[in-house]
């Protein structure tokens, strides 16, 4: 299974520490801390695919560069965060992205999307998280726009050996 995924404003779950899931959880909402609880104990469950044996999910992140400047929980959170990042883009099955504010307008200044491939037989599946509730995508012309949109961005972004070089200098020296 392969997932493509698009972030332009926040770390993707998949991708986020414990600390950073916790806030991203709370922003905007009157949550009981249980609730919260619960949605960061299944955030961090569902990242084990990135980790399974024999068959890890093969992941693609593109994340914009506000996603990795932008503060949720403060310096510290978001210092370990781009750790943590740095850390998952050496699993062999993780490949991370930025997209640097220099690159400009492109397809999807909109939102972020994520494209599911399965590997046996099964059609892929788009997916648009909007603040109305989610899209799932499953027509052909709608799975190639959001295809010509990640490959746009796959080609404007950093190539992921200096997105990882960029992750680390914000990590260092702050964003």
């Amino acid at each position: 299974m392969e997932l493509k995924n698009f972030e332009p404003m926040l770390v993707l779950g998949l991708l986020q520490t414990e600390s950073y899931a916790r806030e991203v959880n709370v922003i905007g909402r009157e949550t009981d801390p249980e609730t919260v609880d619960q949605r960061v104990s299944a955030r961090m469950t569902r990242q084990e695919v990135l980790h399974r044996k024999p068959s890890p999910l093969r992941m693609h992140a593109i994340l914009s560069e506000a996603s990795v400047r932008t503060e949720v929980g403060g310096p510290d959170v978001l210092r370990e965060q781009l750790d943590h990042l740095v850390t998952l883009s050496r699993l062999p099955n993780v490949t991370i992205q930025v997209l640097r504010f220099e690159a400009g307008a492109h397809l999807a200044d909109s939102s972020g999307f994520a494209l599911l491939s399965f590997e046996r037989d099964e059609p892929p599946l788009g997916y648009i998280e909007t603040l109305a509730g989610e899209l799932f995508l499953e027509s052909s012309r709608d799975l190639a726009r959001l295809s010509a949109a990640y490959d746009n961005l796959r080609t404007l972004a950093m190539s992921p050996a200096e997105s990882i070089r960029f992750i680390k200098e914000l990590s260092k020296h702050g964003t």
